[in-house]
Formats: C-alpha cells, sequence, structure tokens
C-alpha cells in the first residue's frame, strides 16, 4: 500500500477515534447523572420499582456500548501502531495484502475476509 492511501486512512481511523471518544464520554457522563426520581426526592414504591428497572436497564445498556466502543478504540490504536510500524493492510495469517475495499469498510480491518471467516 502506498503512502498516500496509508495516510488517507490514518486519517479515518483518527476522525472515527475522535468520534468515539466522545460518544464514550457522554456514555460515561450519562452513567453519573441522577434519575429523575433520585432529583425529585419521589419515594413512591410503585414509581421507585419503575424507576431502579429503568435505570438498570439504561446502565445495562450503556455499559455494553461503553465496552463495544473500548474494543473498537482498542481495534483503532492497533491500525494507527500498524501504519507507523508499515504493516497496515497486511494480513498477517496469509501473508496477503487485505482488499482496499474491506479497508474502506472496516478500516481498522486486521486481516483479510478469507481469513476472518476461518475464524469464525
Amino acid at each position: 500500500m502506498d503512502k498516500k492511501l496509508q495516510e488517507e486512512f490514518k486519517n479515518i481511523l483518527l476522525q472515527e477515534k475522535k468520534r468515539l471518544e466522545k460518544e464514550l464520554a457522554v456514555i460515561t457522563n450519562e452513567d453519573l447523572k441522577p434519575s429523575q426520581s433520585d432529583m425529585s426526592g419521589e419515594n413512591d414504591l410503585e414509581s421507585d420499582e419503575s424507576d431502579v428497572a429503568t435505570t438498570t436497564f439504561e446502565r445495562e445498556r450503556d455499559d455494553s456500548l461503553g465496552w463495544n466502543i473500548r474494543d473498537m478504540l482498542n481495534k483503532i490504536d492497533t491500525a494507527l501502531t500498524k501504519i507507523k510500524e508499515g504493516t497496515y493492510g497486511h494480513c498477517p495469517e496469509c501473508d496477503t495484502e487485505i482488499d482496499i475495499e474491506r479497508l474502506k469498510a472496516i478500516p481498522y480491518a486486521d486481516s483479510c475476509i478469507t481469513c476472518q471467516g476461518k475464524r469464525k
């Protein structure tokens, strides 16, 4: 892969990293905010049970999203390291170049589509 194309992918990866970091910050901040019932001081038992269920669901959803975002950030960091090392776009499993169309779709892809399919 030529240097110009590597630079284009580097910019794409850096933009995606920035977007994901912002998204992670929003999710993390949402977890720290008190619920409406906490702020209003409501003590109605039925309302509290509903609020607890909703809050639990939202926190579990946000935790899952957070883990997924962190995983993608790790993959992006790995891809950026490979760009620095000059190994970006190279499948280490079969020793071939990863198809450019695959990298356009998934710029942090670490293997070719054939080897990725073998993993599953």
